[in-house]
């Protein structure tokens, strides 16, 4: 394939072809090299590094996801009584902290996850695209598993605090090309008296 490809090189004025469309030089080559310097050497991006990548990411996150599924189901879900799919209405409960918690975490997953894409070769939109559908993906696992449990019940407020906060993050990637307004979290220790840190494990 090499020795074809500079034979044309022979008999074509390669400084006349229109570049490639999104090429990938070999490693060790310089991306910079005028064509006829790169006959022989372009490469497929989908034969580069950046097509593992891609399986690889794509393959971790399905694990993750299946992986917490289960756990979930088996560590937590399975020492309450089961019941066909229903809603529960918790807009009024724990104070909202439950919905800043379900915020915070679908943002920062959508990140982690448009993070990885980005390192698999994706382009920013993409990935930033891909990240916040994998966040509230992974997010939705809690609520399918509520859904099905008699203790609680798919609410749709934790679901609206999931697409909200990987929202965020997709739309900051998307249109400012950077994260102005980012999701933080702190904590400050605190003696409770002994009938709180009771009803703390209710």
């Amino acid at each position: 394939m090499s020795g074809t490809l500079h034979a044309l090189a022979g008999r074509v004025d390669l400084d006349t072809v229109p570049p490639v469309k999104n090429w990938v030089p070999a490693k060790g080559i310089d991306p910079a090299l005028k064509a006829p310097d790169l006959a022989g050497q372009l490469v497929d991006p989908d034969l580069t590094p950046y097509r593992r990548r891609k399986w690889i990411v794509g393959g971790t996150e399905a694990a993750v996801w299946t992986g917490t599924f289960i756990g979930l189901n088996q560590a937590w879900y399975a020492d309450y009584p089961r019941s066909s799919f229903h809603f529960f209405n918790d807009w009024a409960e724990w104070q909202q902290m439950d919905k800043g918690g379900h915020f915070w975490t679908s943002y920062q997953l959508s990140r982690l996850s448009g993070g990885l894409w980005k390192w698999a070769g994706l382009k920013d939109k993409k990935a930033a695209i891909i990240g916040g559908v994998t966040g509230v993906a992974y997010m939705s696992v809690i609520e399918i598993l509520d859904g099905f449990s008699s203790e609680w019940g798919f609410s749709m407020g934790d679901m609206t605090m999931n697409i909200s906060g990987a929202s965020l993050f997709t739309l900051q990637e998307v249109f400012l090309k950077k994260q102005t307004v980012q999701i933080k979290l702190s904590y400050v220790p605190f003696g409770y008296p002994p009938d709180l840190k009771q009803r703390s494990n209710d």
